[in-house]
């Protein structure tokens, strides 16, 4: 009678135990998303190991570098370019008030961020339906679904920051005052997005517990490698910004590399009825 009171409390203590190794039944999709990143990144050394986290850093330190670069070069770069001592001083008190604006670009960027999860969560909904199928011991086909649909509204966003980059660093070789004014709406628009979306990143690709590890290690390393703005410096201006485009290709790779994956992951499943009702049901074509 004793085994059999300890046998039923044991059961009792691991139906109310944590899911994050997949045993059990998750009520909530929230909670079967966190379970899904908690299989994938059971620690933070797995997270920081991760290739995701690494082009997340490569996209993050790559921006940061394009945008403190920009400010450090204002001076020199209106300088050459106006010939003006007094150009550089005036831009640069233009575009400390700019900057404010920053305030309503980040405001933006979460407003798309909210909008396009309210696009994608259907779709994340009915990849949840998917039986679980595991190939051999490689990732569950369903786990790795959620995890590209969940990263592709910070990439679209990520694509509006590598669009405002880009701009920016084409209008740096037009020797018109001009440019430079609009080039300041582009830059503004880059800093509200950038740190906004590289969070968003974190919080939403790795689980919550190691956001501020992440997050923390990600800045650190950014703003080290942002340093490379004092050797851009060196050259005459125009070569700086054609090297300083190189950066803005490698930004291109995150982005890419999850939609890229998403639609690889659309390509894995099809389709079929489910018996006895109308609904259709996410199933594996092949592993």
């Amino acid at each position: 009678m004793a085994s059999f009171t300890q046998m039923e409390n044991f059961k009792q203590e691991n139906s109310t135990g944590d899911d994050r190794t997949g045993y059990g039944t998750p009520t909530t999709e929230d909670e079967q998303i966190a379970n899904i990143l908690h299989r994938r990144f059971p620690t933070v050394t797995e997270s920081l190991r991760s290739l995701p986290f690494m082009m997340g850093l490569l996209f993050f330190s790559c921006s940061l570098l394009r945008f403190t670069f920009f400010l450090t070069q204002l001076g020199t770069l209106s300088q050459f370019q106006l010939g003006k001592s007094e150009a550089g001083t005036r831009m640069g008190r233009i575009l400390s008030f700019v900057l404010g604006g920053g305030i309503i670009a980040g405001f933006c960027c979460g407003s798309t961020i909210d909008c396009l999860r309210a696009k994608f969560r259907p779709l994340i909904s009915r990849a949840l339906t998917m039986k679980q199928v595991n190939c051999g011991g490689k990732a569950i086909a369903r786990d790795y679904v959620v995890y590209w649909l969940l990263l592709c509204p910070q990439s679209v966003a990520m694509l509006v920051i590598i669009l405002a980059t880009a701009v920016s660093s084409c209008l740096v070789f037009v020797n018109k005052e001009e440019a430079y004014y609009v080039n300041f709406f582009f830059i503004v628009i880059m800093r509200g997005f950038l740190f906004s979306t590289f969070a968003s990143f974190l919080l939403t690709g790795f689980p919550l517990e190691h956001f501020g590890t992440l997050y923390g290690i990600s800045a650190s390393l950014a703003g080290a490698f942002s340093c490379l703005q004092y050797a851009l410096l060196q050259p005459k201006p125009d070569v700086a910004n054609c090297v300083s485009l190189v950066f803005v290709a490698l930004m291109l790779i995150l982005p890419v590399w999850v939609l890229s994956n998403a639609i690889k992951a659309f390509r894995r499943i099809a389709c079929h009825p489910q018996h006895g009702t109308n609904k259709t049901l996410f199933v594996v074509r092949q592993c």
